[in-house]
């Protein structure tokens, strides 16, 4: 393959390989393909990038390589480049891993996503004439996975403004919660998985629905409502006192003015007695 043993392939070589693996063994080429796999499906990463070279190893041993937890490897990967995502100062931004579960959590939990960007396949189509003779057993076979309910695609679209068409249009963002029920396998825990309460606690605030529903607004919303507050705690204010705080103020810094006023005044007529 004429690549470093000290190091993992990265994907720009693996395609010159293809073009001349043709002659290989199936067990060659075999490796070949998962390698491919692991840069593109597994690790997300960019063809210049390299795989980490203990798991480029595996591919060695073909039952080693087949029962390794790779999807676990492919989410973490993704969360990682989650975590030390830059938002600022940048219109985009490139996230590694298997991208397509974020993409299809989008779909699935926030419906209006799923609605007019998703590309769902149908399942489950009953005939109406035999609609009631097909019973449960048909039901279960075409039951929905949904990591293959949606086809592929990358739909670009403004986050913002879709947030406001659906305020506009349901006067909410629409969320699907998957796990209604509390369950031990909702988090599961590993052996060697350092504790995060903080996702914790985000977990349980979205599985009880506590989130903020103001915290998606943007700034103009937030300071509109600010605003909007502002003026109805003066109009209270202007109701108890009878007038506004603002003229209050104004009548305070008079009365204060006068004061001194005719403080000086008497000064200079006291001085003007002697």
């Amino acid at each position: 393959m004429e690549v470093p043993t000290s190091r993992g392939p990265c994907l720009n070589q693996l395609r010159l390989v293809l073009d001349r693996c043709t002659n290989w063994s199936f067990e060659k080429r075999r490796m070949v393909g998962w390698l491919c796999l692991l840069s593109i499906g597994i690790f997300g990463v960019s063809p210049e990038t390299r795989i980490p070279l203990e798991c480029a190893k595996r591919v060695l041993d073909p039952e080693a390589f087949e029962s390794y937890p790779w999807g676990r490897v492919a989410c973490k990967s993704l969360m990682n480049s989650i975590k030390i995502a830059s938002y600022t100062g940048k219109k985009s931004y490139t996230l590694c891993g298997l991208v397509h579960v974020l993409l299809i959590w989008a779909y699935e939990a926030i419906v209006g996503v799923g609605e007019l960007y998703g590309n769902k396949k149908r399942f489950g189509e009953a005939k109406e004439d035999n609609e009631e003779e097909e019973g449960e057993e048909e039901e279960d076979e075409e039951k929905e996975i949904p990591l293959l309910s949606w086809g592929g695609g990358r739909p670009r679209f403004e986050f913002k403004d879709f947030i406001a068409t659906e305020k506009k249009t349901h006067s909410k963002i629409r969320v699907r919660h998957f796990f209604p029920q509390l369950s031990d396998e909702l988090n599961p825990e590993w052996d060697d998985e350092v504790t995060d309460e903080e996702v914790d606690n985000l977990l349980e605030d979205l599985k009880h629905n506590r989130l903020d529903e103001n915290a998606w607004d943007n700034d103009s919303d937030k300071n509109e409502t600010v605003e909007k507050k502002i003026t109805k705690q003066a109009k209270k204010r202007k109701d108890f006192y009878g007038v506004s705080a603002a003229d209050k103020s104004r009548n305070m810094k008079k009365k204060v003015l006068a004061k001194e006023a005719e403080a000086v005044e008497n000064r200079h007529g006291e001085g003007g007695d002697q």
